[in-house]
Order: structure tokens, then C-alpha cells, then sequence
């Protein structure tokens, strides 16, 4: 019972929402219904004190995961498929998962200048300690997309630092760029104020908004290829030594449970995060069947549990 409070589950045909006096008004669940579960039977179930439990077994729904993230959305962005929500509009803090959106407006703004070297500022040397590092430094030259893949894989901030320097001239030009992209989203629950995810204020999303990103994000071949990578690697030249980038995407490793899971799961890409604000957090999307899914699971306790969740929500959706 306690599992499914707050959970909203739609289906793909019909939303139903149950407000009964067993909660006693405090709150309302959505269940994902099949097209056979008809108006008496839903006024029946919210008039009288029942098991949601049984509920769900009575008319053949699929029981959602119990989840350990705070926040949590799933959908398939053509409509056809199940839906989960968990806390989904919740503003929260997102972590690296911003850096879905520095990305973005890397690859839509400037598609001109992937292979234009950018010279690393020494705005990266301002970064706090445990700021995660593809491992440029000041001075060091880089492609823009050597930097994409620096900063998607091994999370660099230092890598969003300077491609925001380099194509914006400062970071809060083009964290303007990135609220304005949002904006034209249609993510009203979506505020940056830097293009790296560490904690700050005016610095939030949702798990829908982070979403509906992603799916869009995703619809872009390069930014497809970018978080699809496991390892990357970049020649040494006269401006720095060579780097071999992996990814902290534990989908596409295949020595772990995850990527062994993944053989079924079907996952193609996703960008982890983390701070103290925002806990672990992982977007992801997986095409399955020849249907896209994209999971969002913000403000997880421990470092696997979203890519647990991130399971646990697939094969619940397969199976739906």
C-alpha cells in the first residue's frame, strides 16, 4: 500500500483518478488501467475501503517497482506506450543531468563548430575540488567534440566549462543560452544557473521536465552517439597527452549486472549526476520492441539504486 502513494501511473487510453475517503482527501493516486476497467467499477473502488493491492490483481494491472528515488518519471515520447510518475513535478536539484541541456545547445547552436578547436579558459581552475574531470586544463586545446564527449561521459564539468567559455565567451552567456532553450521547451519547471550541475541556487528541474529533455536530446544522431558510448579516446598533440574516456553509464558496461541486464533492457544512452542537494541521479533512454522509453530517477540514496530503478521501471513498462 505504501509503495504506490504519490505513484501515477497512466496508461496510454484512459487516466483515472482515484480520490477516495480512505485517504480521507489527503491525496490522490492514478493508476495505470486497462480500457476494460469501466467508470462503475472505478466509482466502486474509490466509495469503499479496499486493497489497492488486489485492486490492481482484479483487473490484470502490473504492479509498478517500489522505487527508492525521491523523484521519478517514465514515458514513451509517441504516446503509445505506459506512463509512471513519482514526485514528477517536483522542482528539485538535477546534478550532472544538466549537462543534458549544455549538450543540447552545444549541438543545435553551434553544429558548425564540433571539430573547431576550443582553448580551455582558466575558468576551469575555479571549479571546487570534488568537481568531477574529463581532465583538460587551462590552455589546453580541445575539439568541441573531444569536449562533448568529456563532459557526457566521465561527467566533466571542467570539459562544460570550457566549451561554454569557448563558445559563449562566459558561462553566464551561455547559461542563458541553455534557460532560453529551455524555455522554448516549454520546461516552465526547468532553471539554470550553470552548465555543470553542481549545487546553486535558481538551479532545478523535474523528473517530467528532465523527460521530455532527454526524449528531445535523444532525437539528435550525434547526442544519441555521444551518451551511447562507453569509451571514447583522444589522441595526445602538442597541447595535451592522450585521455581514454568512459562512461559512468553502467548500462553500457558490460563486466556489471547492469550491462549484463542490459542484453534484454535495451538501454541506449543516459547521463548520470550527483551532489549532496541532488543525490544519485540518472536520465536514460532504451528502444525497445521499436518503442522508445525514457526513465528519470532523481534524488536516489546510493550510488547503484538508479540504475536499479532505472531496471526495475523498464521491465515493469515492458511488461505493462
Amino acid at each position: 500500500m505504501n509503495s504506490i502513494r504519490n505513484r501515477i501511473i497512466i496508461s496510454s487510453v484512459v487516466i483515472v483518478t482515484l480520490v477516495g475517503s480512505i485517504f480521507m482527501g489527503i491525496f490522490a493516486e492514478k493508476f495505470h488501467t486497462p480500457t476494460a476497467l469501466s467508470s462503475a467499477a472505478v466509482a466502486t473502488a474509490t466509495s469503499q475501503s479496499v486493497d489497492m493491492t488486489q485492486l490492481f490483481k482484479n483487473f490484470n494491472i502490473a504492479l509498478p517497482p517500489a522505487i527508492t528515488a525521491t523523484n521519478a518519471f517514465l514515458f514513451t515520447p509517441n504516446g503509445s506506450g505506459p506512463q509512471y510518475a513519482y514526485n514528477a513535478n517536483q522542482e528539485v536539484a538535477m546534478a550532472s543531468t544538466t549537462k543534458v541541456m549544455t549538450a543540447l545547445v552545444a549541438i543545435y547552436d553551434f553544429p558548425g563548430s564540433l571539430d573547431t578547436p576550443i582553448t580551455v579558459s582558466n575558468d576551469v581552475s575555479l571549479l571546487p575540488l570534488d568537481a568531477s574531470r574529463m581532465g583538460c586544463l587551462p590552455g589546453q586545446v580541445y575539439t568541441l567534440r573531444q569536449l562533448l564527449y568529456g563532459m557526457m561521459l566521465p561527467s566533466g564539468d571542467d570539459a562544460a566549462v570550457a566549451i561554454a567559455d569557448g563558445l559563449m565567451g562566459s558561462q553566464a552567456a551561455y547559461v542563458r543560452l541553455m534557460n532560453r532553450f529551455a524555455a522554448a521547451l516549454g520546461l516552465s519547471h526547468t532553471s539554470y544557473s550553470n552548465t555543470t550541475g553542481l549545487d546553486a541556487s535558481n538551479h532545478y528541474t523535474t523528473a517530467e521536465d528532465l523527460a521530455h529533455l532527454t526524449a528531445f536530446a535523444m532525437s539528435f544522431p550525434l547526442f544519441q552517439s555521444i551518451v551511447g558510448t562507453e569509451f571514447y579516446y583522444i589522441p595526445a598533440t602538442g597541447s595535451h597527452p592522450s585521455l581514454m574516456l568512459q562512461s559512468l553509464n553502467k548500462f553500457l558496461d558490460s563486466t556489471t549486472p547492469f550491462g549484463k541486464a542490459n542484453a534484454t533492457l535495451d538501454v541506449i544512452g543516459g547521463k548520470t549526476g550527483f551532489t549532496g542537494n541532488a543525490g544519485y541521479c540518472f536520465t536514460s533512454a532504451a528502444m525497445h520492441n521499436g518503442l522508445e522509453y525514457i526513465v528519470v530517477v532523481l534524488g536516489e540514496p546510493v550510488y547503484d539504486a538508479r540504475f536499479q530503478d532505472t531496471e526495475a521501471l523498464l521491465q515493469w513498462a515492458y511488461s505493462s
